[in-house]
């Protein structure tokens, strides 16, 4: 093999692994050798030994990742995994048993938050030069937290937003991730951005654009103390305090508890007391399992699912096209009728989950199209949909085939799936 070809080897196998989870392997690895003054390769006992003596300060989710990040290093050196041994799994239960871990959970920004925000944004603003640090600062920080809240980023995706990859619209904004940690087979996903009454990210980042004068590279970016913009992007682990402190200065309650997933926690919620379902949620936001989803929709009312958006004037209102999907359910406009194809095979013998990832599908994806089996034909269903613009249409099933494989494979399944229109013939898959 050439030296080049050695490289390149190198270089996709390294790409494979996340940074972020790359890092926390290496960690894992620094932890158990310098600290504890553990042998690699490590026997099974020496694993639970070590997971005994950190049981009373770790919590079981960071032992947790401990034993991947050690497991790692055993596969990618060819030894034997002792993580994977019945006394490992042992202790470990034992461990989760006698000491039951709660997630930490980041507070949400509400509504009332922003608006409180928005008000200090103007203020400020309004008082700055066009060209001092702090006009630049605010600017910068009110399209980093509406585009932020409004799309539910993470803030490794607000750090990734390239100005390249941004494209305005007469209906809004448009903005392509090539990376995320939700995109698991690193295929890039490009979302919409609402333009809204108010609090409205799209007015917020064409602000941000045209104070900066950036035409390319990184949206979101370092300001100097002089107003002098830097060219390499804010690191994500910069991006918490950013938001903590700006909701400090702005004098909102509560600031302490703020983070950078605040934002998207405060969106998932706002959508959940607007009427949002799970399958919504999963829509908009890109997640691919839907016990997630669920757990931000039920966070604050185990009924939220049936609420009921009544049309209050809620600020900064969306309505997105899964919305005038459900909409249309008692509505007078004719449906198409849709044949659908659904078989699920599982990755390997071992995977459990083949049934549960069926039913999230028919649950999350087609239930409420009404989805009904054709009777005699295994793994052949109806639906209906509304949409009767071509255009729109097209999307609308790229977009179901698109959920349904995400769940599929976040599952460990393989999806076989078709949609055909028996009036026009036309098939998709």
């Amino acid at each position: 093999m050439s030296d080049s070809t050695q490289q390149a080897l190198d270089r996709y196998i390294n790409a494979a692994t996340r940074d972020n989870t790359r890092k926390s392997y290496q960690g894992a690895v620094r932890h158990f050798e310098d600290e504890w003054c553990g042998l690699l390769p490590a026997t099974p006992d020496a694993i639970a030994r070590y997971l005994v003596d950190y049981a009373d300060t770790l919590s079981s989710a960071t032992l947790k990742n401990r034993l991947s990040g050690l497991a790692r290093w055993h596969q990618d050196q060819g030894f034997p995994d002792p993580t994977k041994t019945s006394i490992v799994r042992s202790v470990m239960k034992g461990i989760r048993r006698e000491h039951p871990y709660q997630p930490k959970q980041a507070t949400p920004i509400s509504i009332e938050s922003l608006q409180k925000l928005d008000d200090w944004f103007d203020r400020q603003i309004s008082s700055r030069g066009i060209d001092s640090s702090e006009y630049l600062t605010w600017v910068r920080n009110r399209a980093l937290v509406y585009l932020g809240f409004w799309r539910a980023f993470r803030a490794d995706e607000l750090s990734k937003v390239d100005i390249k990859n941004i494209n305005f619209s007469s209906g809004g904004m448009t903005a392509f991730l090539p990376t995320s940690k939700s995109d698991r087979e690193n295929v890039g996903r490009t979302v919409r951005i609402p333009i809204l009454n108010a609090l409205c990210p799209v007015t917020a980042v064409k602000q941000w654009l045209a104070a900066s004068k950036l035409v390319t590279g990184p949206l979101f970016r370092k300001i100097e103390r002089t107003g002098i913009i830097g060219t390499n992007a804010l690191h994500p682990n910069s991006i918490s305090p950013l938001i903590k402190k700006t909701f400090e200065s702005a004098e909102v309650e509560g600031f302490e508890q703020f983070s950078s997933h605040s934002l998207k926690r405060g969106f998932a919620t706002w959508a959940a007391d607007n009427g949002w379902d799970a399958k919504m949620l999963m829509d908009y936001v890109g997640w691919a399992d839907a016990k997630t989803a669920l757990a931000y929709v039920e966070a604050n009312d185990p009924f939220a699912q049936l609420a009921i958006n009544n049309g209050n004037n809620q600020p900064g209102s969306i309505i997105t096209s899964q919305q005038h999907t459900a909409e249309g359910k008692g509505s007078t406009e004719p449906v198409r009728t849709l044949n659908v194809y659904l078989r699920l095979e599982r990755y390997n013998k071992g995977v459990r989950t083949k049934k549960k990832a069926l039913a999230a599908i028919e649950r999350f994806c087609f239930k409420s199209h009404q989805m009904t089996p054709i009777q005699n034909r295994k793994h052949q269903y109806t639906i209906q949909s509304p949409i009767q613009d071509d255009e729109k249409f097209s999307e609308w099933v790229a977009e179901l085939i698109d959920d349904a494989h995400r769940i599929a494979t976040s599952h460990q399944c393989a999806l076989e799936l078709s949609i055909q229109d028996p009036d026009t013939k036309e098939y998709w898959d």
